[in-house]
């Protein structure tokens, strides 16, 4: 059952990790230490931590940071639920110079963040407020994979009046297909988003009729 509730987050986060390379103008998440994961575990009461996605760098402040997954039971608000059988949600924990601080939901990320000054900032609190993933890396897309229109191109953040418009990706983790989704995203410079457009995009047959709940 563990590996089904970090499925949860990373089925939609982990590729951009997988597809990032060290050319990007991008700049990396800073990671809090693992070595802390377990005492954190115990102060926020969570079930699981793992790494925070890639290209998180650009976010100013630029805190460390890391996942939390905690129980329905812990939560009360509704942002980042889980959509596997295990009911639970996903946080955002970072580190500031005082203390460790728990994001709970797209309000408090709002408020820790805005305004989004920069193509930069605003690609990694895209990724983080959508839960969406970036791709730089071409290789990504394979030649075996199954497209359903044009091969799709590398992330990318463009400004357009007065706001940055971020193209990133999803995947669909739960249930026995699993399509990839490409997507364009509106981030405002007051912190607010609105998903344009998403559509399917490709598929790794490798994953057809693979059942995850």
């Amino acid at each position: 059952m563990k590996i089904f509730v970090v499925l949860a987050f990373l089925g939609l986060c982990i590729a951009c990790n997988r597809a990032g390379d060290e050319t990007t103008k991008y700049t990396p998440t800073i990671q809090i230490d693992t070595a802390a994961y377990e005492a954190l575990a115990n102060q926020f009461h969570a079930r699981e931590l793992w790494a925070a996605p890639d290209y998180l760098g650009g976010l100013n402040p630029s805190y460390p940071t890391a996942i939390i997954f905690k129980d329905c039971t812990a939560v009360q608000d509704t942002d980042w639920m889980s959509g596997g059988m295990m009911c639970g949600f996903s946080k955002i924990l970072i580190k500031k110079p005082d203390g460790y601080v728990l994001i709970n939901n797209r309000a408090e990320l709002k408020n820790t963040y805005s305004p989004i000054t920069s193509d930069q900032e605003a690609l990694s609190y895209a990724i983080l407020y959508t839960r969406f993933f970036a791709v730089f890396d071409i290789s990504f897309f394979k030649s075996s994979y199954d497209y359903f229109g044009e091969t799709p191109t590398i992330s990318y953040v463009k400004q357009q009046s007065g706001s940055y418009i971020v193209h990133l990706f999803s995947k669909k983790t739960f249930g026995c297909d699993h399509p990839y989704y490409s997507a364009l995203v509106q981030v405002e410079k007051n912190g607010d988003v609105k998903v344009l457009k998403i559509e399917a995009s490709f598929q790794n047959p490798a994953e057809r009729g693979l059942c995850v709940d």
